[in-house]
């Protein structure tokens, strides 16, 4: 799948996610705390999405560094790395441990 229909599909998905949340909110139901981080700063998600669809062409990721084999050939570097990070943190992003 090419990234950006990759990224059309992450936002349709989280776009459904914020009108879903908001919907509970205003049938006064709780939601959990990710769906109100997503519904107070949604307008940074969509900016991103938009600067990555404007300002990256469509062939971007595919120009990102990558390993020439092992298991994780495919992930361009700085994915890889991310992944690493979350995977040993499961999940949690700490400041003080990236320093």
């Amino acid at each position: 799948m090419a990234p950006h229909d990759r990224l059309r599909q992450n936002a349709t998905v989280l776009l459904a996610a914020y009108r879903a949340s908001a919907h509970e909110i205003e049938s006064e139901r709780n939601v959990v705390a990710a769906a109100e981080w997503l519904l107070d700063n949604y307008h940074l998600v969509e900016e991103q999405i938009r600067e990555i669809h404007d300002d990256l062409p469509p062939n971007y990721y595919w120009q990102l560094p990558r390993l020439a084999e092992g298991p994780f050939c495919w992930i361009p570097a700085h994915l890889r790395t991310r992944w690493a990070f979350i995977a040993h943190t499961d999940s949690h992003f700490d400041p003080e441990t990236l320093n």
